[in-house]
């Protein structure tokens, strides 16, 4: 419990008058139990009368003390079993749990076998529960401490001790849920309706050199205008492919491989290899007149980042792992690459806000600590050229938890948000970045942790782990925090209503016969209490993901589950195979092993890499971005993309909306434009963005006054502010939009402004949507 010690001063007040003349002893009710075969279960409740005077000292549990003094109490359990049990029934076991109201406060757990320790379970607070189980556990006389670490003298615990015959590979406290599977399939429109796969198709190359014909661990971003961008790594040095679709994800055009490593090695640098190790990619906010860099002053639908891992392969790097950043204003046609490589690290995340901030979060392998692993943000104001700024993650440094990190994470109000296990294998804490998360200055000391409010998310039972790649976090639009893990069985989801101050219990994501082993989840968050999750699942069941044998014909498929109220004490899922289509008929993505442990992974085991990914469009659908390597012509991974078009979405319903994304042809270029609007019982609503490249032109409104519909046409006014790069005012607008739910040149965007700006036409690209509440 190496962060116990910080609770001392918050418990002082209690130890005033608990030690004090006199025994104590202090047992349950009732004090004691018998477990036989015709009794596997008994229970019993207790308290400490005193507060624990040992906190904050390296005092070891001593129940003698603690029973003198009264800071603990004990429950006696005879356990008896005929001697010939343990050979009729050789997986038997003693499961023993105490649980409390509150998890603000702290019991400890210790078991003794006739005297001599022989079990405890110290979770910290932010749980209410602590779990023993010993398997084949002895007859005999069993003593169960509760010990008060961080519980106001006469809090009520319950204890139950529980005798089974086959013991689960954990036990611990769940909330219950409701789950709907979409048993006719994606295509069939009940819930669910999805398109079928489509194939990224990325660089050309023949037979297996340095690297094979490959794409995998997908990434996928949508920006306010509709334009979708994906890319997926061959591995290193076989570069990043990148892809971008401006209809919709109907068609993908292949942009090349700009993660910039290879351009570092035209230009000698000192620094450079190719890369297409890990990537991932991040988008800013749209500007105008912007100095981009060289000088170069430029409007931009905002800038498309990408990050990318490389090993120098040439052996001429002092620093071969490293990774490069390219960024673009221009959609993805051209690329700028950063002059500073960041060396000796692994497995980037990144997030953008902003015209200019980029931050990149990675695994700094020894080089900004000497001999030890941490993991770092770095923080660039100019839009990923160079970075200035940044801090490590965590209070604990030197503690390697660099594989277990997950994606960044955006707030509503710009807060960044990172999850990562450790130290413990079964704990995730949640690392928050308070908005408008300035990093300190370069170069980084271990007073920049200090960014950062670190806080455990969840702590699992003595026998679980929560090391499983990648622990998720999303964030929905009321600021509510998800965290979700696979424990290389299942996948848990927890919610957060206050800032990750107090969670809820965990809840089981993965629910039927097809997903009983549930691996690489990715999570997203959308309105209140809205949440969605993808992962790979098979039918086949085993204690670990990475027995082998037991997976050998295992069929994997790529699952898709959401839930509208994750915040409940139970949730409700709609699940459904989003993997499938016309090069997947089955649904089925990979045959054999998925292996978890890495570059350690044995040959045919890793060939999907560690993820596929999702992201939530402009209507509160998802897009899939799916490797896969059960269809393909050159037997290696590639990459699919899934679109869902119906079903339960990350959008609640209203009493009308009107929503779109795309872009209108102006006379010197174009004007694109996003907007949501719902009218709820509380009132209107919305937010509008429009850009017009052309006339330097960014209208950005967040008040919407009136709202209204008749039949596919729907109007609304509101406030906002206009800006021409130089200076920004404030400023009303008027909106009428016509939306067939058709093409998209039979879609319609008007628009107005209080300073005599008009523009209005059928969509170039784009869709509009206008939806009553029966619609919703």
């Amino acid at each position: 419990m190496n962060s116990k010690a910080a609770v001392a001063l918050a418990v002082a007040f209690l130890l005033v008058l608990s030690l004090r003349a006199g025994t104590i002893v202090n047992a349950a009710t009732p004090a004691t139990g018998t477990i036989t075969t015709l009794t596997p279960t008994v229970t019993w409740t207790g308290s400490a009368p005193v507060a624990n005077p040992t906190i904050g000292l390296t005092t070891s549990f001593n129940p003698n003390r603690c029973l003198t003094v009264g800071y603990c109490d004990l429950y006696t359990l005879n356990f008896n079993i005929p001697s010939d049990f343990a050979t009729a029934y050789p997986n038997y076991f003693l499961n023993i749990s105490i649980t409390w109201a509150s998890t603000q406060y702290d019991y400890d757990l210790y078991v003794y076998y006739n005297g001599v320790q022989v079990g405890s379970d110290l979770l910290g607070s932010g749980t209410n529960y602590e779990i023993v189980t010993l398997a084949g556990a002895q007859p005999g006389t069993y003593q169960i401490y509760a010990d008060n670490w961080l519980v106001p003298p006469g809090v009520v615990y319950s204890g139950v001790a529980t005798l089974g015959l086959t013991p689960p590979p954990y036990s611990f406290p769940t909330r219950s849920a409701t789950y709907v599977d979409d048993t006719a399939g994606k295509s069939a429109g009940t819930p669910f309706v999805l398109t079928p796969d489509l194939r990224l198709v990325g660089a050309q190359q023949g037979a297996c050199t340095v690297i094979c014909p490959q794409d995998v661990e997908p990434g996928i971003k949508i920006d306010p205008f509709g334009t979708i961008y994906a890319a997926a790594i061959q591995g290193t040095p076989g570069g990043t492919d990148f892809w971008r679709s401006s209809d919709g994800g109907n068609s993908f055009q292949y942009l090349g491989q700009p993660d910039g490593a290879q351009n570092a090695l035209l230009n000698n640098q000192t620094i450079g290899g190719l890369g297409g190790g890990d990537e991932d990619i991040a988008l800013g906010s749209p500007f105008v007149l912007l100095d981009a860099g060289n000088g170069l002053v430029v409007n931009s639908t905002g800038r498309v980042y990408l990050s990318s891992l490389f090993w120098d392969g040439l052996g001429v790097n002092p620093f071969p792992e490293s990774i490069t950043v390219a960024d673009s204003v221009n959609r993805g046609s051209n690329w700028l690459v950063s002059s500073t490589d960041l060396p000796l690290d692994d497995r980037q995340w990144t997030a953008a806000s902003g015209a200019s901030n980029y931050y990149i979060t990675y695994n700094d392998i020894g080089v900004e600590l000497t001999g030890s692993s941490n993991l770092v943000m770095l923080q660039s104001t100019d839009g990923g050229l160079t970075f200035t700024n940044g801090a490590f993650i965590g209070k604990t440094l030197g503690t390697d938890t660099s594989i277990f990190q997950g994606p960044v994470a955006t707030g509503p109000d710009g807060s960044l948000y990172n999850v990562y296990a450790g130290p413990s294998p079964r704990q995730i804490n949640l690392a928050t970045c308070p908005a408008p998360c300035s990093l300190p200055p370069l170069p980084l000391s271990a007073a920049s942790a200090s960014a950062f409010t670190v806080t455990p998310a969840f702590r699992g039972p003595t026998n679980m782990t929560v090391t499983s790649v990648f622990p998720q976090v999303a964030v929905d639009a009321s600021g509510n925090i998800y965290v979700a893990w696979s424990t290389g069985r299942s996948i848990y989801l927890i919610s957060s209503s206050d800032g990750g101050k107090t969670w809820t219990l965990p809840v089981r994501v993965n629910n039927g016969p097809e997903t009983a082993t549930a691996l690489e989840p990715w999570l997203q968050a959308g309105d209140n209490g809205r949440v969605a999750l993808m992962w790979y699942g098979t039918s086949v069941s085993s204690n670990s993901p990475d027995n082998f044998t037991a997976f050998a014909n295992a069929q994997w498929k790529t699952f898709y589950a959401v839930t509208p109220n994750a915040l409940s004490s139970q949730p409700t899922f709609y699940q459904v195979v989003a993997s499938g289509g016309k090069d997947l008929p089955d649904g089925v993505v990979h045959r054999g092993p998925i292996c978890t442990e890495g570059t350690a992974c044995p040959s045919g085991s890793r060939n999907l890499a560690e993820y596929s990914s999702f992201t939530i469009d402009n209507y509160g659908f998802a897009n899939f971005v799916i490797a896969q390597d059960a269809n393909t012509t050159s037997g290696f991974a590639a990459i699919d993309y899934v679109k869902q078009t119906a079903g339960p979405g990350l959008f609640a319903p209203s009493l009308g909306r009107a929503i779109g994304s795309g872009a209108i042809a102006l006379p010197g270029g174009q004007g694109s434009f996003h907007f949501r609007v719902d009218s709820t019982p509380k009132g209107l609503k919305g937010s509008l963005q429009y850009l017009d490249s052309d006339s330097s032109l960014l209208v950005q409104g967040g008040t919407i006054t009136s709202f209204f519909i008749s039949g596919n046409t729907a109007s609304f006014t509101g406030t906002g502010t206009v800006s021409n790069g130089k200076t920004t005012t404030s400023v009303t607008f008027t909106i009428q939009v016509v939306g067939n739910k058709g093409p998209a040149t039979s879609d319609t965007f008007s628009i107005s402004l209080s300073n005599g700006y008009k523009a209005s036409g059928s969509l170039a690209s784009g869709s509009i949507r206008v939806l009553s509440s029966s619609q919703t």
